[in-house]
């Protein structure tokens, strides 16, 4: 080993932990550093956001273990199929003067042909777990979806429905109960 090797070394332990003593004692003065009232301010803003934070997870995870999932408002994408096909099922209630039967069901509502009237849907959603949602007319002026739920059997207990009661004339506005 070289001289200038041997100087640039420390001489032994001692120096090495003395060094290394002077650089922690240098963090411990930075952190325990008189704070300003501003630097003291966002501390507190950042405790409370925290605790906010906190707080709001607790919610949803004590909330979410609670919810019904067989309610259609509560199941994601279910709400969508039902907002979507009773509107359109109204639309062919006003221009057929009818509701579809069961047997047409809403194949009905992107057909064409059949009961020469245009296309009331372009489309027809499916439920979350990518069925088709049921169709059934339970009087002239009421009717029932159903989405089969998880299992995707249909008359399970997981089943999720809605059902509609449609008021006034066919050919006139209407209402749901």
């Amino acid at each position: 080993m070289t001289e200038s090797e041997r100087k640039a070394e420390p001489r032994d332990r001692a120096d090495w932990s003395a060094s290394s003593r002077q650089i922690l004692e240098s963090g411990k003065a930075r952190r325990n550093a008189v704070r300003t009232p501003r630097a003291e301010q966002k501390r507190q803003i950042k405790n409370v956001y925290r605790a906010i934070f906190a707080l709001l997870f607790l919610y949803l995870l004590v909330t979410g273990m609670t919810l019904h999932p067989e309610l259609p408002d509560r199941q994601p994408g279910v709400g969508f199929g039902f907002k979507y096909l009773e509107p359109k099922l109204k639309e062919f209630r006003r221009k057929t003067g009818r509701l579809p039967t069961t047997q047409e069901g809403v194949d009905i509502l992107v057909e064409t042909d059949g009961v020469g009237i245009a296309p009331v849907a372009l489309f027809l959603p499916r439920d979350p777990w990518n069925q088709l949602y049921i169709y059934k007319q339970l009087a002239p002026n009421k009717f029932i979806l159903i989405s089969k739920g998880p299992d995707q059997i249909e008359g399970t207990k997981d089943d999720l429905s809605d059902c509609v009661i449609l008021q006034d004339s066919p050919n006139g506005e209407t209402d749901t109960q």
